[in-house]
């Protein structure tokens, strides 16, 4: 963020207009997502028991636990990226209109090289977020899955119903609200990183 601020004087020095990117929207319909899981969660537990037990608070105290810190991880790094992306495609734009002026040679050379060295910046300052992010990213995917596979299996094993299987095991509701919930996560950094490698 330091360096991402620094690059941003420059740029001010230097006349470029910086916008601020925000995803209200986005952070808005992931919050209605994880209420809907959440209640979804609740409805079920209320109906397989005949009565609220604490550990069922607790058990949706973790669930809101850990869909904020999933929410929270991919909006942070959606905002990130987001920035960088800008930045990058209006040095691009600017190296762009400079390279198809008539300006003379010397002063569109030094105006080219300025970009260029900006664009090599920005290129270190997204090199340094992969091999800080890469961990926190793969331990995040890793987990996703996980939890993509298990509310599958728990979603196909309710639909087929096996021998001896209890009614108060059918789950179906929780375990595709789950699946839509990681999916709506993934789906979300997965095109914030995409947004920024096709500028690159």
């Amino acid at each position: 963020m330091r360096e991402i601020g620094k690059l941003d004087e420059l740029l001010l020095a230097k006349g470029f207009i910086l916008h601020r990117y925000s995803c209200h929207i986005l952070s808005t319909i992931l919050a209605l997502i994880s209420f809907y899981m959440l209640g979804t969660a609740c409805y079920y537990m209320q109906l397989l028991s005949s009565h609220f037990h604490y550990h069922q608070l607790v058990l949706l105290n973790i669930y809101g636990l850990q869909l904020f810190i999933s929410n929270l991880y991919a909006l942070c790094l959606r905002v990130l990226l987001g920035n960088i992306r800008q930045r990058i495609h209006l040095v691009n734009a600017k190296l762009e209109l400079v390279a198809k002026s008539d300006l003379d040679v010397e002063h569109n050379w030094r105006q080219m090289s300025l970009f260029i060295e900006l664009l090599c910046k920005f290129r270190f300052i997204t090199d340094k977020v992969n091999t800080s992010n890469g961990i926190a990213l793969f331990s995040y995917m890793s987990f996703a899955f996980y939890m993509l596979t298990n509310q599958s299996f728990m979603a196909f094993m309710t639909i087929v119903k096996p021998q001896g299987y209890e009614e108060k095991y059918d789950i179906l509701g929780v375990s595709l609200a789950w699946i839509f919930v990681e999916l709506v996560t993934i789906l979300v950094i997965c095109s914030a990183c995409d947004d920024l490698s096709s500028e690159r």
